[in-house]
């Protein structure tokens, strides 16, 4: 579950850390997959701040406040919208930190990473069986 908690703790752990190298492995798909959506991200985002920004100012100088305040709400809309679109940084990384900060987590990962990984020595953790109770 998404918690603004779990993304400050993250963050002052990698403010903390002495260093941090990012290797990415996949597949063309996925790496065309993560282009896309960060793609999609910042035609979003450009388009959240002309309504937000731009078409108000513009509106304000020829005196059609009805619209500017249209266009605020347009651009609200949209930057919730962007907000949105920008899960892509969830459903691609699906990483956490151990709670002590020295292991990184890492939820159903891709399968050529997973070899990569292993073969640099990292551990497999064997999935942890859900019970149901009703």
């Amino acid at each position: 579950m998404f918690s603004w908690d779990r993304v400050v703790r993250q963050v002052d752990r990698l403010a903390t850390a002495y260093s941090t190298t990012v290797t990415t492995y996949g597949c063309a798909a996925c790496r065309g997959w993560l282009h896309r959506r960060r793609a999609r991200s910042a035609a979003l985002l450009v388009v959240a701040l002309l309504l937000l920004i731009a078409v108000p100012r513009v509106l304000a100088e020829s005196s059609q406040d009805g619209l500017v305040a249209l266009s605020l709400l347009a651009g609200l809309g949209m930057l919730v919208v962007t907000v949105a679109s920008a899960r892509w940084l969830l459903e691609f990384a699906r990483a956490t930190t151990s709670e002590d900060g020295n292991r990184l987590i890492i939820d159903s990962p891709h399968p050529k990473y997973a070899r990569a990984a292993v073969a640099m020595g990292a551990e497999r953790i064997p999935l942890l069986k859900r019970t149901e109770e009703h």
